[in-house]
């Protein structure tokens, strides 16, 4: 099973910037591990969490569950495996006036106001690029395990082949040698013992000293 859950958007469809900024404010139920990214076949928007704290927001949070069920009903569906590709510019949310982004928060969504400083805003930056570091870094160890996986199918399939072709030899060397022997030229033993013996009643006696 994937350690991964991947939430697909349908293509040109993208979640309204007072939607992101919901899905921002569980940046920390989610331990911080999704990332924004595309789906290789499709371009779509698709955006990837680790499995067991997207599960686990959906027990815990009632509003976290409402979000991700208010997509589904736009035709956003949840996949267990995909062609991820990450890509945090893939993240174009559409106009809302549902939500105001918080100051921790303006940094991702071209918003600004009087109280948001420099400080601030270099703080929200560095914990962004902080949260798609380890996406990206756990997504790299999950493709890791894929291949491992996939790998070690591939050997077992080899050895398997190296054994049937061994045994195919060997039975293929056996039926050679079993003919070569059975059409070798050759004479029967009773030839043999009567060839010995009329040789030996010609051969002529040595003088006898």
């Amino acid at each position: 099973m994937s350690g991964y859950r991947y939430l697909l958007f349908p293509r040109g469809n993208q979640p309204t910037i007072g939607e992101v900024g919901e899905l921002q404010n569980y940046a920390g139920t989610l331990l911080g591990r999704f990332a924004y990214g595309t789906d290789r076949k499709t371009n779509s928007l698709a955006i990837a969490f680790e499995a067991d704290a997207f599960a686990q927001a959906l027990q815990t949070h009632k509003g976290f569950k409402a979000l991700i069920h208010k997509w589904e009903l736009r035709g956003a569906t949840v996949c267990e495996h995909l062609g991820f590709v990450k890509d945090s510019q893939a993240l174009r949310p559409a106009p809302s006036n549902q939500w105001s982004p918080s100051p921790q928060h303006s940094t991702l969504f071209p918003q600004t106001t009087s109280t948001v400083t420099a400080q601030e805003k270099l703080i929200a930056a560095k914990e962004l690029a902080a949260q798609e570091a380890l996406g990206r870094s756990l997504l790299g160890v999950q493709h890791t395990k894929e291949q491992h996986k996939l790998l070690t199918r591939f050997a077992g399939w080899v050895l398997y082949f190296f054994i049937a072709a061994g045994s195919l030899m060997t039975i293929v060397a056996g039926i050679y040698t079993y003919q070569r022997l059975q059409g070798a030229p050759g004479e029967r033993r009773k030839e043999t013992i009567e060839r010995v013996a009329e040789d030996a009643i010609n051969e002529p006696l040595e003088a006898q000293r």
